[in-house]
């Protein structure tokens, strides 16, 4: 997972032993929750995408299944609902340009047959 190979676990998560090779990253922050954002059961928040920037690792992207995307500015640490004009709420994958990481792709779906399903940019990092 890309987590690990960006280097986005210094410091922020660790194993309690040798023998533990991976430690869980918290993605829901009070702030998150308290903007509505509730996870698993319908209407879950299942995980489907993360995508991190080629440039220096701290724009993420996290997209769920129906609840929306959420993104990070500080490598991980913190996240933030980033849905402003997004209508899908579900989404399959993203593509961050590694020319200008303000610029990012999302793919909006899930399991609905909706019209709003389809290929998304955003040219602010996820701010609008």
């Amino acid at each position: 997972m890309l987590l690990c190979g960006a280097g986005l676990l210094a410091g922020e998560a660790t194993a309690s032993s040798a023998s533990e090779r991976w430690a869980p990253v918290p993605l829901v922050q009070q702030a998150v929750l308290d903007a509505g954002y509730r996870p698993g059961g319908e209407g879950g928040q299942w995980p489907q995408a993360i995508c991190v920037d080629p440039v220096d690792g701290q724009f993420l992207l996290y997209g769920t299944d129906v609840g929306g995307l959420f993104r990070s500015l500080d490598g991980g640490k913190t996240w933030s609902p980033c849905n402003i004009g997004y209508h899908p709420r579900g989404n399959c994958g993203f593509a961050i340009d590694p020319n200008n990481v303000k610029r990012a792709l999302a793919v909006g779906a899930n399991s609905l047959e909706m019209d709003c399903h389809g290929i998304y940019l955003t040219t602010d990092q996820g701010a609008t």
